[in-house]
């Protein structure tokens, strides 16, 4: 692979997954969420734009979903490469959260508060990729 072969390459964009997703209607019907298989599609599918080539994937040693992710909401996918493993982190920013108040210091008047958006930390894992053989890749 091009880009993780000598050491640590970094990797940041935004994903959206479509309420009209074929996978959203049976999870669940009603209130749909995004499925966690469909949340690591759209990572490799990232990492391949990025690499700008196939990937194979040879193991998924480590992945937790920690918060859902809802159709038409925006979420961060930061990758990181290191020889053949993909870490990624999928970070949903909440632009409607309250705003954080700054912190200030004895005798200091309290500032208006700066808007800072949430940041909710929805999935996280480790791929250990590959590059697609010549066969697999000619056929995609």
């Amino acid at each position: 692979m091009s880009a993780g072969n000598t050491g640590r390459v970094l990797h940041s964009a935004i994903m959206r997954v479509s309420q009209h997703h074929p996978a959203l209607p049976g999870h669940f019907p009603g209130r749909p969420i995004v499925p966690g298989v469909v949340l690591l599609d759209r990572v490799l599918q990232e990492a391949q734009h990025w690499l700008g080539q196939p990937l194979a994937v040879t193991q998924l040693p480590q992945v937790k979903f920690t918060r859902p992710l809802l159709p038409e909401q925006d979420a961060w996918v930061h990758l990181q490469l290191h020889d053949h493993e993909l870490r990624f982190r999928l970070i949903r920013v909440d632009s409607s959260a309250p705003p954080v108040a700054p912190a200030c210091g004895p005798g200091q008047a309290l500032a208006p508060a700066a808007a800072a958006p949430a940041q909710e930390l929805i999935a996280q894992g480790i791929f250990k990729i590959i590059a697609a053989p010549a066969a697999r890749a000619a056929s995609r």
